[in-house]
């Protein structure tokens, strides 16, 4: 078995969570909010005013991608992944 690394997660579980991210279900915007909300770029986790500021979009909305992303993550047994990435930060 593959060692945690320092945000406690294994590497398969981080590379299974970016191949999904990355793939053809999941939209530029739904991947960047998700990114961005969860730390999974530069390691801070913007808030949902912050990620609206940044695609010039209401809070309202990021909050709507969000809701749908983490429901896609839940039906692809991903978002225990996202979550640990982002309390690790």
């Amino acid at each position: 078995m593959s060692k945690p690394h320092a945000d406690g997660l294994v590497p398969d579980a981080r590379k299974l969570l970016e191949a999904y991210l990355n793939g053809p279900e999941v939209t530029y915007q739904d991947r960047e909010v998700t990114k961005l909300f969860y730390g999974l770029g530069d390691g801070y986790s913007y808030s949902l005013k912050e990620i609206a500021r940044i695609f010039k979009t209401t809070p309202e909305e990021i909050q709507r991608i969000n809701g749908e992303m983490r429901l896609k993550l839940i039906n692809q047994e991903l978002l225990w992944v996202a979550e640990k990435a982002q309390k690790a930060k």
